[in-house]
């Protein structure tokens, strides 16, 4: 028998798709979703590659150059959500990591 979060967690990861490679994430959330990103120690910058919603309050929209990129500061929770009504898509990228070493 499944436990409620395990259930939720299946229930989320349907509507939801998030990659991470250590130096960037995906996001693919369905039209009315809502995806919560943990506050990270790093700045991160993204872009909308499809689709129209809300990060933070803020508009955001592949069709409008002046909302399709944004920069997100250090220890800052982020919401995001799909009030469009295709999947939005957007990428998102980490400062490059100096290495000690040289």
């Amino acid at each position: 028998m499944q436990t409620k979060k395990n259930n939720r967690e299946e229930q989320y990861q349907k509507r939801v798709a998030y990659q991470s490679s250590g130096y960037g994430e995906a996001f693919e959330i369905e039209p009315g979703q809502t995806f919560v990103r943990p506050r990270d120690e790093r700045p991160f910058a993204g872009i909308v590659w499809s689709g129209s919603g809300k990060l933070n309050g803020n508009d955001i929209d592949v069709m409008n150059n002046a909302k399709k990129e944004f920069l997100v500061t250090p220890k800052t929770d982020i919401t995001i959500i799909n009030t469009g009504k295709t999947p939005l898509l957007m990428y998102t990228v980490f400062p490059i990591q100096s290495d000690k070493n040289g």
